[in-house]
């Protein structure tokens, strides 16, 4: 029985053991960006963030005008003056207009989905946050070298 015991108690140790192992290579594994690695695409993401916004921005804008414009038209058809006005070409031009923001409005929807996928996956290859950072202005101010007073020549300013 005390043979049993300890033989029970060795195989315990061995599986111990080799949980140790598997669980250290992983840790051996796991690897993390360079700080300064990780501040350039911080940067990088928080450039194309602003970028993105301000394309979605007009976006929006687009389709609040063609939006504006069908109110018009709308307006205007039920006037006693649409009557004897020519609203048809209007029609056209207003769901030419409607189409081009919605195309518009798909497109940026799709860009920001493939965006957040992408940077998701750049979060996991690197081993650390990038989306989650200190801001632009921040991440400016850290990488930019300082050489006599001037910023370095690779250094480009945001957008």
């Amino acid at each position: 029985q005390e043979r049993e015991k300890n033989e029970q108690m060795k195989e315990q140790m061995n599986e111990q053991r080799k949980r140790d192992l598997e669980e250290q290579e992983l840790d051996d594994h796991h690897w993390c960006a360079p700080l300064e690695l990780q501040h350039w695409l911080q940067l990088t993401y928080e450039r194309e963030r602003i970028a993105f916004e301000k394309k979605q921005k007009a976006a929006r804008e687009q389709f609040a005008q063609a939006r504006e414009m069908c109110e018009k038209l709308n307006h205007q058809r039920r006037s006693l003056m649409g009557v004897f006005a020519s609203v048809h070409g209007k029609m056209d031009t207003v769901d030419q207009s409607i189409s081009r923001a919605r195309t518009i409005l798909e497109e940026v929807t799709h860009e920001l989905s493939e965006k957040n996928q992408r940077w998701k996956n750049i979060e996991i290859l690197s081993g650390c946050s990038i989306t989650v950072n200190a801001g632009i202005q921040t991440l400016e101010l850290m990488l930019r070298p300082q050489l006599n007073g001037r910023p370095h020549s690779t250094y480009a300013p945001s957008i």
